[in-house]
């Protein structure tokens, strides 16, 4: 590649889902991008509440946060519900936005908590954030479509069962009926 062709850092670009992957990696090895807030979306944080409540639920719909019996909330790795409340929201947030004050674009760290406490309880908020009925540990089976075809939960959220599974109990997937039925008879020989 000649001089003339190769790219500088200002003109070099990457899709935004290589970008998404690569802050992920860094973020589980505990490594800090440089320059990383350039990468994450900016929202205004002068436009109307009910404004920032769209724009917010638009970025993190597909975010694990859930509504769940009217309390929104995240799920732990250990399988727990955790509630959001709005200081919780608006420093979780900021894994996912920076926020500008448009005209002056002076880069703010977070929503106020009374911003956050508002947008928490908006309904165009709400209506952007996935349901959840259950969570499980391990991946249980459910039945999907008319012929009732039964198969295993993945790992995170399901959208048609609403379920999130946090894969902790790890059992072989493959096993044939006659090795799943010995293992339950050789489990279950001393109960009457």
């Amino acid at each position: 590649m000649s001089a003339s062709t190769t790219p500088t850092p200002a003109s070099a670009t990457l899709p935004l889902a290589v970008i998404e992957q690569l802050r992920t990696a860094a973020a589980e090895l505990g490594i800090d991008l440089p320059g990383a807030t350039n990468f994450a979306p900016t929202i205004n944080i002068t436009m109307p509440i009910r404004a920032l409540a769209y724009e917010i639920g638009r970025l993190i719909r597909l975010r694990d946060i859930f509504i769940r019996a009217k309390e929104i909330g995240t799920v732990s790795p250990e399988g727990e519900w955790k509630r959001m409340t709005p200081k919780r929201f608006a420093g979780w947030l900021e894994e996912f936005c920076v926020f500008n004050t448009g005209a002056t674009r002076r880069i703010r760290d977070s929503l106020t908590p009374e911003e956050a406490a508002q947008i928490l309880e908006l309904d165009i908020f709400i209506e952007c954030i996935r349901p959840l009925e259950s969570i499980n540990t391990m991946r249980l089976p459910v039945r999907r479509g008319g012929d009732w075809k039964i198969e295993l939960l993945p790992s995170g959220y399901d959208t048609e069962s609403r379920i999130y599974t946090v894969d902790l109990v790890q059992y072989p997937l493959d096993w044939t009926l006659d090795a799943a039925r010995d293992f339950l008879d050789l489990h279950g020989k001393d109960y009457p």
